[in-house]
């Protein structure tokens, strides 16, 4: 019989939290539902123990470690469900999210992601994500913060630009119709840039509090160390920031959004400087390269994108967009990670 819904979870080195998540999925009996286990190149025991204690999981193993993206996509080939549940290796699943989400795309044909209510493992109560807003300067505006008490009802349901793939559910044939993560985003803002596109494919985003998942976040810190957590941060969420908006935005926006933003990251590179924080200023400056390096390969994508575009700009941005003043990515530099815009850039070092 064909799942109804296909889980693809990315491993690297994780058994010790992945076992949790294969667990509290098989504790969901009312859908049919196949697992999918993408291993990064792991060099732990998450291979051998996922064979022996989920004999029911597929496994797809990769010889290294291609980031979340590629990680997702080799999964995403696989799948035969309609909908598909990405999920983080640190997640552990409701119950009763999977129905609440059948009936949510059952409700409406356009909705084409939803965004799961992300809570913090270790005290359910408090949120980790609810999904994100677009910034009038490109960066993202968070719809909630990690850490705020949950005050959503079971019942609420809204709007957002953008999910966060630690618990994401998305159609099938609509994540294949926006042709999927794209490889180039090793890791960071690949959901953003599909949720993008998916907009542009004239389907909507939304976040549904009933579709609980919770998160132990922060899980990457422990496993990676602080200089290739802070490369990752810094390099690729730079060098995805500008990627993403080279590829979506209609032309006028382009030009009204992209030196502003750019001009934003140089001058955050110019901070680090001044702080001595020389590395940040190198991978900052290293992702504005690699995208200039990239532009013919870029300019590819973006004009496939702006051909298959369903939605424009004008009519799009006052469905997503949030407008924050300066001081509120100010004081999303400044705070502690994972709670700041750039995953705590001056902290760390």
């Amino acid at each position: 019989m064909r799942p109804e819904f296909s889980i693809i979870i990315v491993n690297c080195n994780g058994f010790t939290f992945l076992k949790g998540c294969l667990r509290s999925i098989s504790q969901v009996t009312d859908c049919a539902k196949e697992v999918i286990v993408v291993d990064n190149g792991s060099t732990d025991e998450s291979i051998t123990k996922t064979c022996q204690l989920f004999p029911e999981v597929m496994l797809i193993q990769l010889m290294r470690n291609f980031g979340p993206a590629y990680a997702r996509n080799a999964g995403l080939a696989k799948a035969k469900g309609k909908l598909i549940v990405f999920l983080d290796n640190d997640t552990k699943l409701d119950r009763h999210c999977l129905k609440c989400a059948r009936d949510a795309f059952a409700r409406d044909p356009k909705l084409g992601i939803i965004q799961c209510k992300l809570v913090l493992m270790n005290d359910p109560k408090s949120l980790d994500s609810t999904g994100e807003y677009l910034g009038q300067n490109g960066f993202l505006v968070h719809r909630t913060e990690m850490g705020d008490r949950d005050c959503d009802s079971r019942g609420v349901n809204e709007i957002i630009f953008s999910a966060k793939s630690a618990g994401m559910i998305v159609r099938r044939d609509v994540i294949r119709q926006a042709g999927g993560f794209d490889n180039d985003y090793f890791i960071y803002l690949e959901e953003t840039d599909l949720a993008w596109r998916v907009w542009l494919q004239g389907f909507t985003v939304k976040y549904f509090a009933a579709c609980i998942v919770l998160h132990q976040a922060g899980t990457s810190s422990l496993i990676l160390s602080p200089d290739t957590h802070n490369y990752h941060a810094k390099f690729h969420g730079t060098k995805n920031y500008l990627l993403t908006l080279l590829k979506n935005l209609q032309a006028i926006n382009l030009i009204k959004i992209v030196p502003v933003h750019l001009t934003l990251w140089i001058g955050l590179a110019y901070f680090a400087l001044f702080r001595r924080q020389w590395q940040t200023f190198y991978w900052i400056h290293k992702a504005v390269f690699w995208n200039i390096r990239h532009i013919g390969q870029t300019w590819e994508k973006r004009r496939i994108i702006q051909k298959q575009r369903r939605i424009c700009d004008s009519d799009l941005f006052p469905i997503i967009m949030k407008k924050q003043p300066f001081w509120y990515y100010l004081n999303k530099i400044r705070s502690k990670p994972p709670v700041g815009l750039t995953e705590g850039f001056f902290r760390n070092q």
